[in-house]
């Protein structure tokens, strides 16, 4: 039934569309449907006409559609005027032969001329083809316009005034039965006809309003007369071809409706008759109304359909929201975090099962209540301002706030306790990591001093000099103590990560880590420079997170020398700036290829053989929840600088 409906709708559309579009071409280029895309999507052979020739138009000595110019004795009219703009629409030069008005069609048939311009006659249809009208004349009633008259029925016992040459013979009252008025009085021209209209001696001049028009253009006495809007008969001006001639006579047609399309044939009669108002101007009224019509109808007609799909849409939406319901809210209701919606008066609209779990607490004291006043909530609240992972009891949790249209809010409270459990099981596997490369270096630290303290222990046990003894024992003491103080750093590196801040001695925090590092730096010729803040101006920080940063990028740098015959150098740089901590860890290694560079940071992505991918993952995870941030520019041969802002408390 419903596809029975859009399809009568549609077949109306059509149908109001065919019929204004008629209209429209009706109005515009005078013509019907048919004759309109017939004439548009023709093709024209290239054999239209014969022979490289000039076409020969026949035309009647008839002003102002042609007359020889005196001046300069040369065809000159609006008729001239058309087949000149004709002649470039078809793409072939027309010469023009001034024949008698009765002498055309018998020029035609002799073939004295490929066509002519000539009214249309029915009689004459059978032996002449015409093309679309070019023009049209009308026969009207001009007045005065101090006569105020406006109607025909106005002129019923009026005397009027015509040309000879026009025979309009007949009294003017075969156009109104209940009129009685006398015969036209016909002049031989207009000078002397409007001489009577002027002398009041005539009511009104009936003639070929193109003829009057022009008259009234070229005296300049257009502002003192008006023509009545009814016309007394219509002339069609076309192309005459002969019959039989289609291509030549298409030819033509196409010319004239691209004439039309570009306006040139109102354009040539606003230059010959200028802007007295003559049949031109009715035809521009109704095509703007027609104009309007067709907009109005349009618009009804778009907004009817749309109505229509617009209510289907909703009915529909409408069906497919109260099916989805049930599903939504068990999606909803499934989710382990728990999920609050707080309008713009801090009341809770919505929540979920997951909510009502972590809290301890039902639906009932939530919804509709100031989520600010909810007791068990209050709690959560309070840690959450402090810590973005906070801890109550034996779990840790997170509660996110997010701003929605509307002034409202969307709350969200997740138990964290796995995750958090897990990253910290992960910082500090990737310190088990860090430590295995650091004791294969100090493997050969320590054998170093001890093979010292043997030899002299040895030395002690042969001789016997003072100032040996002394030298001997001053040795294994210092080695001693470097064996001592690599150990500590191990341990102190080694020691299990936690979240508290305390103040730090960045310094002492990076030679501990250059300590630590020192031979796998030395093996790959790197000269480390520093800009540190002093050790009287410790920075209160989480300083497992420094040493994972510095421990981390130091590593990396250290593997980015290939060659370790040239002068390798990182520089590393640390400051205070408004209350944050900016790093810059920058080294003139091999560089990272741009390809890589937005994923330096995923987990398991790495550029070395046997690198894990965790390590800057690891370490961009722990700089986030310390709400900072890190960066990196690189290229290829030109080195690698690291900036990591972390905020200061």
């Amino acid at each position: 039934m419903k596809h029975l409906k859009r399809l009568v709708i549609l077949m109306l559309l059509i149908l109001l569309f065919l019929i204004l579009r008629t209209i429209d071409l009706h109005f515009r280029y005078n013509m019907n449907l048919r004759d309109y895309y017939t004439i548009q999507h023709s093709a024209i052979p290239r054999d239209a006409w014969p022979g490289e020739r000039p076409l020969i138009v026949g035309i009647s000595n008839h002003p102002p559609l042609a007359y020889l110019n005196e001046n300069n004795n040369t065809s000159t009219g609006i008729g001239v005027d058309y087949l000149s703009q004709l002649a470039i629409e078809m793409g072939t030069p027309l010469h023009l032969k001034i024949l008698s008005a009765d002498h055309l069609e018998q020029a035609l048939h002799d073939q004295e001329v490929d066509m002519v311009f000539i009214e249309r006659k029915p009689v004459s249809e059978k032996l002449i083809a015409y093309s679309q009208p070019l023009c049209v004349l009308h026969g009207r009633v001009l007045v005065t316009r101090r006569s105020q008259i406006q109607q025909l029925d106005q002129l019923c016992d009026a005397l009027l005034v015509t040309l000879e040459k026009d025979h309009i013979k007949a009294p003017f009252s075969f156009l109104l039965e209940s009129c009685h008025a006398p015969p036209p009085m016909e002049v031989e021209n207009l000078y002397q006809a409007f001489a009577l209209l002027r002398n009041s001696q005539a009511v009104g001049l009936i003639g070929n309003d193109m003829e009057i028009a022009h008259f009234l253009h070229v005296t300049n006495r257009g502002s003192a007369y008006t023509f009545l809007d009814q016309h007394l008969y219509e002339k069609e001006i076309c192309i005459g071809v002969l019959p039989g001639n289609e291509a030549l006579l298409m030819a033509v047609d196409k010319g004239i409706l691209e004439m039309k399309k570009k306006d040139l044939i109102s354009l040539t009669q606003q230059k010959w008759l200028g802007d007295f108002k003559s049949s031109r101007f009715d035809k521009k009224q109704i095509e703007r109304a027609y104009q309007v019509i067709i907009g109005a109808t349009i618009l009804i007609a778009f907004f009817s359909i749309w109505n229509y799909t617009i209510s289907q849409k909703v009915s529909s939406r409408t069906r497919e929201l109260s099916q989805s319901k049930s599903e939504l809210r068990l999606i909803i209701d499934s989710l382990q975090r728990g999920i609050m919606l707080i309008d713009a008066n801090d009341l809770i609209v919505e929540c979920n099962d997951a909510i009502t779990e972590l809290i301890n607490t039902s639906k009932e004291n939530l919804l509709g209540h100031s989520y600010l006043q909810v007791p068990s909530l209050r709690l959560f609240l309070q840690k959450s301002q402090q810590q973005h992972v906070f801890q109550l009891g034996k779990k840790h949790f997170t509660m996110t706030s997010q701003l929605l249209p509307n002034k409202r809010k969307l709350i969200i409270l997740e138990d964290y306790t796995e995750k958090f459990v897990s990253e910290r099981r992960a910082r500090q596997e990737s310190k088990m990591i860090a430590i295995g490369q650091l004791s294969a270096g100090l493997a050969h630290e320590i054998r170093n001093p001890l093979g010292l303290i043997k030899s002299y222990v040895y030395v002690l046990e042969k001789q016997s000099a003072a100032s040996v003894k002394n030298h001997a024992l001053s040795v294994i003491n210092d080695s001693v103590t470097r064996i001592n103080t690599l150990i500590q750093n191990l341990l102190r590196f080694s020691r299990l990560s936690s979240d508290d801040k305390r103040p730090v001695n960045i310094q002492g925090l990076v030679d501990m880590i250059l300590a630590l590092e020192e031979n796998r730096l030395a093996e790959k010729n790197v000269d480390v420079t520093l800009e540190l803040p002093p050790p009287s101006a410790p920075v209160i920080m989480n300083e497992d997170v420094l040493k994972l940063i510095f421990h981390n990028l130091l590593s990396n740098s250290t593997d980015a020398f290939i060659d370790s015959q040239q002068q390798n150098q990182i520089h590393i740089h640390a400051v205070l700036q408004g209350g944050n901590l900016v790093i810059k860890f920058r080294d003139n290694g091999q560089g990272i290829d741009a390809s890589c560079l937005e994923s330096v940071f995923n987990p398991f992505f790495s550029t070395k053989e046997s690198g894990t991918g965790l390590g800057l993952y690891i370490l961009s995870t722990e700089i986030s929840k310390c709400e900072g941030s890190i960066s990196v520019d690189s290229s290829p041969d030109a080195g690698t600088e690291f900036t990591i802002i972390l905020p200061v408390d």
